[in-house]
């Protein structure tokens, strides 16, 4: 029996995420965001380009020709690229990725352990390299023996390391489930396209769509966490609390800014990439709406906030703040309203679309090298100081 359509979906939020991943890391080699790939990888499934071919006499049909060999009694000859005299075997996290350089060629799906099957039964190979075309990492031979002992991580165990890795999963799986549905029902695509109607329109029934449905997605805020609290979160030991659950009114974090003549206003982003090309790699934190409007009125200074200032670019001054909390409760009202009906009428809709069951109070996350998470009381589970060092120069 194959995957059931669940595993599929978290087969493919895991890429995604793998590869934002493996971007952070790329621009910012931190250690933390290393394990974090590496954790990742360990319960992610690899799409590798190459040809099936049968092996030896795979039986002939009575016209002379080649019978087709199940896929069981095919080789499988992977793609291999090379540079200089370095020769490895290309995977990609996402199908997209694959079709930009490999349209025309079969691929297979396979696990970590396979992948490094697959390299080692093949003499020359240096390794494989994951998503050579857009944003190459290599991984050689000589780490595939550390890779193999590491053990693969459940859920919490991979939030000990790298606690946005499970809300980033999450994210990428309401979008996926949502696109199947749709494009409507996209909650990041249907803000985008409110906002674009909006700005075309200034109908105030556009506007009124905007602010209820700012709580369907999580906002990235870009800024830095002073050092006293990188300490205090540092030193947070409750068992039941992840440090990088954080009050935003008590956060001591300076957002970065964008001014006019009069105010200055917080950059949001809804997309994290555009937030680093414009930004680069500095803190910032995850939230939803109503924490970055508590943010935004700490200073009498802010004038308000700016969505994807670079792209959509939706201005929320401070006095309209008032007005998007009323939108906002009455989107969540009509939420909590569909849930019951749709559970009085059996249909089990209880999975529900990001930003449901969200809270005013629900803060953000920090990023994590700018509050590393010592985890010195915890008794279980992983720690960034519990996993072995990589061979040595893998880190630079």
């Amino acid at each position: 029996m194959g995957p059931d359509r669940d595993q599929i979906i978290t087969w493919i939020a895991r890429g995604a995420v793998l590869k934002k991943l493996v971007n952070m890391y790329l621009h910012d080699e931190n250690e933390k965001f290393f394990h974090g790939v590496i954790l990742c990888m360990k319960r992610a499934m690899f799409l590798v380009p190459g040809q099936y071919e049968p092996r030896g006499d795979a039986g002939t049909k009575d016209n002379g020709k080649a019978a087709a060999a199940p896929e069981e009694e095919n080789e499988f000859l992977p793609e291999i690229i090379h540079d200089n005299d370095h020769f490895a075997i290309p995977a990609f996290c996402l199908e997209e990725d694959l079709q930009d350089g490999f349209d025309d060629a079969d691929y297979r799906v396979m696990d970590l352990n396979e992948l490094m099957d697959l390299c080692e039964a093949r003499e020359g190979l240096s390794g494989f390299v994951l998503d050579p075309f857009s944003q190459p990492l290599e991984m050689p031979r000589e780490m595939f023996p550390w890779l193999r002992e590491m053990p693969v991580p459940d859920d919490e165990e991979e939030a000990k390391v790298l606690p946005m890795i499970p809300r980033m999963l999450q994210t990428e799986r309401e979008q996926l489930t949502a696109r199947e549905n749709g494009p409507e029902d996209d909650p990041m695509e249907r803000l985008h396209e409110l906002i674009r109607d909006y700005r075309r329109t200034g109908s105030e029934k556009w506007k009124k769509q905007v602010y209820r449905h700012l709580n369907d997605v999580m906002l990235i805020v870009p800024g830095e966490v002073s050092e006293e609290q990188r300490e205090k979160l540092a030193e947070q030991k409750a068992p039941d609390q992840n440090y990088l659950e954080v009050d935003a009114q008590n956060l001591s974090f300076t957002p970065r800014m964008l001014h006019d003549d009069s105010y200055f206003y917080i950059p949001v982003f809804t997309d994290i990439q555009t937030m680093f090309e414009h930004y680069g790699r500095g803190d910032f934190l995850i939230m939803n709406a109503p924490a970055v409007m508590e943010l935004a009125e700490r200073q009498d200074a802010y004038g308000g906030i700016r969505i994807d200032p670079f792209t959509e670019e939706l201005q929320i001054n401070r006095e309209e703040f008032g007005a998007v909390r009323h939108q906002i409760r009455i989107g969540e009202t009509m939420k909590k309203a569909r849930h019951f009906a749709s559970e009085e009428a059996g249909t089990g809709d209880s999975a529900g679309r990001p930003g449901e069951g969200g809270h005013p109070e629900d803060a953000g996350r920090i990023r994590p090298e700018a509050d590393p998470d010592t985890g010195a009381e915890e008794e279980d589970g992983f720690r960034l100081e519990d996993l072995d060092a990589p061979p040595a120069g893998l880190l630079s």
